[in-house]
């Protein structure tokens, strides 16, 4: 399956963005937020697919997590 990046471009205030326990609750989305630190040749290559594909980092990293996973999204 092919999933892309929707972020809602509604600024009104009906619904704010939530942040508990790691987690960003937004309108639309709810996002784990974390940070890692990478092999450098882990961070090449990624940088090289994103410029490859015209992805976002994070949706390289979730896709292939994903896989790994074998989540099937």
């Amino acid at each position: 399956m092919n999933h892309k990046n929707i972020e809602s471009m509604d600024f009104t205030t009906d619904k704010p963005r939530i942040q508990k326990d790691g987690y960003n609750f937004g309108k639309q989305t709810t996002k784990r937020k974390t940070s890692i630190s990478l092999d450098p040749d882990i961070g090449f290559h990624l940088d090289k697919l994103k410029e490859e594909k015209n992805l976002f980092l994070g949706s390289i990293i979730n896709q292939s997590l994903r896989n790994y996973f074998q989540l099937g999204f």
